[in-house]
Order: C-alpha cells, then sequence, then structure tokens
C-alpha cells in the first residue's frame, strides 16, 4: 500500500507529465503550422493567420515590451497582451477602417486598438501608446491575414 508521501509524489509527476505533453504538443502543432485546437468556441483561424502569429508569439520581444499572449481569434479581431516593467497592456487587432474610433496605432494592414469594451470611454495611457506603436512597427511589413476583420 502507498503511503500518503509516495501518493503525493505520483500525483506531482503524473502532473508534469501531462504538462509536459501538452506543451511539445502544441510546440510541435505550431512549428508545423497548424492551428491549435480549440474546444471554447474561439475561432480556429486561417493558415495565414498561423503564420501571421508567429511573429509576435508569446516571448516575443517588441521594443521593451514581451508579448505575453496571443489570440484566440474572436469576431475576426485578435487580442495581443503586452507586458513590461510591471505594466500590463491589452491591445486588439483588427483590419483599418476609415470611419469609426480611432486606432492607437497601425499599418496599411493592421489597426491596433485598446482591447477594451467601450472606447468611447477610454483614455489612452502612455503605456498602451508606446506598447500598440512598438506592435505597429513589428507588424509594419506584414499581410494581414484574410480572416482578420475590422473592429467589432
Amino acid at each position: 500500500m502507498l503511503g500518503r508521501d509516495s501518493l503525493i509524489k505520483m500525483l506531482l509527476a503524473y502532473a508534469g507529465l501531462t504538462v509536459v505533453v501538452v506543451a511539445v504538443s502544441r510546440g510541435h502543432a505550431l512549428l508545423a503550422g497548424a492551428p491549435p485546437v480549440r474546444d471554447d468556441g474561439a475561432e480556429q483561424g486561417s493558415p495565414e493567420l498561423v503564420v501571421f502569429t508567429r511573429s509576435i508569439a508569446p516571448g516575443t520581444k517588441v521594443g521593451r515590451w514581451i508579448v505575453h499572449e496571443v489570440g484566440p481569434l474572436h469576431r475576426g479581431n485578435l487580442r495581443v497582451e503586452l507586458r513590461a516593467a510591471g505594466e500590463r497592456v491589452a491591445l486588439t487587432l483588427a483590419r483599418p477602417i476609415e470611419t469609426g474610433p480611432r486606432p492607437l496605432a497601425g499599418t496599411e494592414a493592421v489597426a491596433l486598438y485598446p482591447a477594451v469594451h467601450d472606447l468611447s470611454a477610454y483614455t489612452p495611457t502612455a503605456a498602451a501608446q508606446e506598447a500598440a506603436e512598438a506592435l505597429a512597427a513589428a507588424l509594419a511589413e506584414r499581410d494581414a491575414p484574410p480572416d482578420l476583420s475590422p473592429l467589432h
């Protein structure tokens, strides 16, 4: 019969193994160009979106910012979270439009908005502006994937 300490060690080993298997599987899927499997109803995204997001994958340095989280695609928009020196900025990437809210930054193909529910009540911070400009610079030469939509 297993003692309490042995049981805890065995459960921790199984948990560690599970984390490793999931990490390797997701890493392999990203390297192979396959969109990650989602079970939460989020859009899968096109192969072009997968390629597009590789350039801003979590851990990527963008100016003084580090990309912390990307996606999933939701209603044609992509959420990207950046962090630096204890600051956190969440941005929404969408196709540029001529009317509507003004983005914080953008390229010819992508507009970057603050990821907030009410843009009309939002006042941009210096950090949000800086992060948006840094991300826009990183995306300057990229074409928008076909499944990226105007801001929703």
